[in-house]
């Protein structure tokens, strides 16, 4: 005659309520930080002065400068996506950053406003130069490889339950 015997487990409850509670923690935290660092490795290749043009001197148009050198290279930014915040997720992207809402305009130095025509081909650009394609070549080597070094770097963090 075999004898069943009965289990209890006690603090299971508590356990998973910490994990899920962990969760946009470690999303926020450590996985944000591990995406921006592969990303940098993006924007470092597509900013490079091979790769984006930049103006040798100001353009001037009746005495004031419309166009510096460097305002294209110097607006490729990393950036948090909104998108997927909403669902509760991390994601960055690069991109070109516009100018504040002041300082917009095609006669404002400080405005990118043109990297579409730079980027893409237009009827008066045949010859584009796809810079942030270029910088995401990047993505599968150096880039993922940064990543992950870095959450392996967040993992001991983690094992020491020196999160909260």
């Amino acid at each position: 005659m075999t004898k069943l015997y009965d289990v209890v487990v006690k603090g299971l409850d508590s356990a998973r309520a910490r994990l899920l509670s962990m969760a946009p923690t470690i999303r926020r935290k450590f996985a944000r930080k591990a995406l921006r660092k592969g990303a940098e490795l993006v924007k470092k290749l597509a900013a490079s002065p091979s790769v984006v043009p930049v103006l040798g001197r100001p353009i001037y148009r009746r005495g004031v400068m419309i166009r510096k050198p460097g305002t294209l290279r110097d607006a490729i930014q990393i950036r948090n996506s909104k998108d997927t915040n909403r669902t509760g997720d991390v994601g960055v992207f690069v991109n070109v950053k516009p100018a504040k809402g002041g300082d917009r305009g095609k006669y404002s130095p400080n405005d990118p406003y043109y990297w579409r025509w730079v980027m893409f081909r237009t009827k008066t650009n045949q010859n584009p130069r796809p810079f942030l394609q270029i910088g995401a070549t990047q993505l599968e080597g150096p880039a993922l490889a940064e990543i992950e070094k870095s959450l392996a770097q967040d993992l001991p963090t983690l094992n020491q339950g020196t999160l909260f």
